[in-house]
């Protein structure tokens, strides 16, 4: 069972964000994630919240495993994932992740680091159609993970600070 996020954490609808692709996606970004004050989990629009989007910080694989969970419940969403904290003028984190998530049978994830990509599973067939998420829409191409695939890629960059090498990697 996962625990509801709090009040302030709850989605709202508003401003749009930008899908990030691979190729528009920073190639200046670098170095491993850093233990505290943990990884952010961003998405929605949240204005009281510094960053502009509903936050949580989580600081393991379980808190990181909770939270997906109880977003996966309301979504699809487009969700960041960064090391640290960030707030609106701040320069990018040096790294993360954007993730298409919340569809029951597909998952989309967007490494935004060094060699910038789009994971994939080059033996799963493209989803039918877009998937709606609360931003926009995500394209086929970026939906050809699995929600479990997605969840084992972000373990594994918990563990190592680099990019997971448990999926296939496109430009």
């Amino acid at each position: 069972m996962t625990a509801p996020l709090k009040p302030a954490d709850q989605p709202t609808p508003g401003r749009q964000r930008t899908p990030v692709s691979a190729a528009n996606a920073s190639t200046s970004r670098s170095g491993p994630p850093y233990p505290a004050p943990g990884w952010t989990v961003a998405w929605g629009h949240n204005p009281q919240n510094p960053s502009g989007q509903n936050t949580v910080v989580v600081t393991t694989a379980a808190e990181l495993d909770q939270t997906l969970d109880t977003l996966a419940v309301t979504g699809p969403y487009l969700i960041d994932i960064y090391p640290g904290r960030w707030a609106k003028g701040q320069p990018a984190p040096p790294h993360g992740f954007q993730l298409v998530w919340g569809h029951r049978y597909r998952a989309g994830i967007t490494w935004l680091g060094p060699d910038a990509a789009t994971g994939v599973d080059p033996t799963l067939p493209p989803w039918p159609a877009p998937i709606d998420h609360d931003q926009d829409a995500a394209s086929p191409r970026r939906t050809r993970l699995t929600p479990a695939q997605v969840r084992a890629a972000l373990h594994e960059y918990l563990h190592t600070g680099t990019r997971p090498t448990t999926i296939t990697w496109t430009g």
